[in-house]
């Protein structure tokens, strides 16, 4: 009987100890990681990208890490869409597919836009 009590309180000991999930935190790190601030390019008056129906509008930025890149927004707001506006904003690396003729580096998802004074 001792032997079954204890084997009680200790199943319950052991099941009411659980690891932190550190999921959410990683998310945020994320989030902070991905905020950057690039310039809004458009592409039918730009001569050094290729002319595309498929990508009228890109963002040029630069990396924390210096690399220089071109982010093809996939949910850009049309009031955000004017060639040379400098923007700040978050974003996240997107499952969508690179438009056929599109010279980007990647696909993203915007979140949280603002533009920023010249």
């Amino acid at each position: 009987m001792k032997v079954l009590i204890l084997f009680i309180l200790s199943s319950l000991l052991f099941s009411c100890s659980t690891q932190k999930n550190n999921i959410d935190k990683i998310n945020q790190e994320s989030t902070i990681n991905n905020r950057i601030i690039g310039f809004i390019v458009e592409t039918k008056s730009s001569e050094d990208l290729n002319l595309s129906e498929e990508c009228p509008f890109l963002i040029r930025t630069k990396t924390y890490s210096g690399k220089n890149i071109t982010m093809y927004p996939i949910n850009l707001d049309d009031k955000f869409k004017k060639d040379g506006i400098p923007i700040r904003f978050t974003y996240s690396i997107s499952r969508a597919m690179q438009p056929k003729n599109c010279n980007c580096n990647q696909v993203v998802s915007v979140s949280d836009v603002t533009i920023l004074r010249k």
